[in-house]
């Protein structure tokens, strides 16, 4: 059994990163991805589809409170990914994973800190990760729909991506040249959909002053989930930096990732809202009330290079698909094998693998509102966010705190928590009671 303060060997600050001669002899051994695939990996993993739920969540809950929210969420999931990784760190200390090249899944440190509380972060951590990928799904079709609308419907178009994502997601590790060719693509299709979007939307710009909102209280448990979910790569990070050769460096590129991102995410969210207004991602229906969208639908048709823009992030989705559901997969062949007493083999696995795929499909063919899906996931995420990093931490590493740190971290867990509770509980009385204004 792992004492509780297994940190005793690593005394470095949170944020530290400087490589014992030990670890840079690992690393000259292990191989793997080099700083900048690593890099890439990460910016893909926080950069998905919650960028394009922003500028609706900024609308909800006004320019000035989804700014500072924005940006106190980059903050949050910053300390909480580095104090998941320092814990994994402690571990490796301790021996755990030697056998693997030290290698400590999410799920594996909760379940060695809280093994009581392993199914619920184990069921949390995939919800999250299945909810991201259903609201891939989502903006996927709506902008398929939207280029070819007599092609197929919704239920085709959907089947056509499980059937595309099925091979990717037997793919077991994020070091794969698949991988590594997606988010190549991803990127690029990611930064022209953004400029397109502020291209176009300063063509089409309808909002006045007047009707931007600088707070309202009632969207914040929306811009609280859909930040949770843009700024989420606990989960990610940890795989990410066992592919890595030098893995110290994980440190270092998720500072400059977040600092960069809080910053694109902060703006782009601004310049939409103050570009569209209330018609922020939704249109009004003859009858007054809103219909909500996704921000593309603004645009208009655009003509054939917007089309391209909505191809171009249809496929950089559809690939990056397998990339989110890895760590969700990875927990379900694991518990499902396990509970059905098969043994641990490849075929298994692909099989579970496979199935996760198909209830995605079935589950992405009736849910259909993708600010909702994104921020129901967000908000459902909190704990594996926030709460449980922060107090993975300060299990295994808390002996070496200060008092002011280990405050600072039990108020991260606390803030997940509530955020958990008040923001699930706002989306929810959102969607029974309705909150768009007519």
């Amino acid at each position: 059994m792992l004492s509780r303060h297994a940190a005793d060997a690593k005394t470095e600050p949170l944020l530290s990163a400087a490589p014992s001669p030990s670890d840079a002899a690992a690393a000259r051994r292990r191989g793997g991805h080099s700083a900048w695939q690593a890099a890439q990996a990460l910016f893909k993993a926080v950069m998905g589809t919650g960028i394009f739920a922003l500028p609706p969540a900024i609308r909800a809950s006004g320019y000035a409170l989804g700014s500072l929210t924005c940006l106190a969420m980059a903050a949050l999931s910053l300390y909480s990914t580095v104090a998941i990784l320092r814990a994994v760190e402690a571990l490796r200390a301790q021996g755990v994973g030697r056998e693997t090249d030290g290698r400590i899944e999410f799920q594996q440190a909760t379940a060695i800190a809280y093994p009581r509380a392993n199914w619920l972060v184990s069921l949390l951590c995939v919800l999250g990760q299945l909810g991201s990928v259903l609201s891939y799904f989502d903006f996927v079709v709506a902008n398929l729909q939207s280029v070819a609308p007599a092609f197929l419907s919704r239920t085709g178009y959907v089947l056509l991506i499980a059937a595309l994502v099925a091979p990717l997601a037997l793919l077991r590790s994020t070091a794969h040249p698949a991988f590594g060719l997606a988010m190549s693509f991803g990127n690029v299709a990611l930064v022209t959909a953004l400029g397109s979007v502020l291209w176009y939307g300063a063509a089409a710009s309808s909002a006045s002053w007047a009707e931007l909102r600088p707070a309202d209280p009632s969207g914040l448990g929306l811009v609280f989930g859909v930040t949770a979910v843009m700024f989420s790569c606990q989960l990610e990070a940890v795989s990410i930096e066992q592919d890595m050769a030098e893995r110290e460096k994980i440190y270092s590129l998720l500072q400059w990732l977040f600092v960069l991102l809080a910053l694109l995410f902060t703006s782009f969210g601004l310049a939409v809202y103050a570009m569209f207004g209330e018609a922020t991602g939704r249109a009004r229906l003859p009858g007054g009330e809103w219909l909500e969208l996704t921000i593309l639908h603004n645009l208009g048709k655009g003509g054939a290079p917007l089309k391209l823009v909505k191809l171009a992030m249809s496929v950089n989705l559809t690939l990056m698909t397998p990339i989110t559901l890895l760590p969700a997969t990875k927990i379900v062949e694991q518990r499902v094998l396990q509970q059905l007493r098969l043994p641990f083999t490849t075929a298994a696995c692909s099989v579970v693998r496979l199935l996760v795929v198909a209830s995605l499909a079935v589950t992405a063919s009736v849910l259909t509102n993708f600010e909702l899906i994104t921020g129901l996931t967000g908000s459902l995420g909190s704990i594996t966010c926030f709460t449980f990093p922060a107090l993975i931490y300060l299990h295994f590493c808390g002996v070496r705190l200060s008092p002011a740190e280990r405050v600072f971290a039990y108020a991260v867990a606390l803030i997940g928590a509530c955020g958990f509770v008040v923001s699930i509980g706002q989306v929810l009385f959102n969607i029974i009671f309705g909150s768009s204004r007519a």
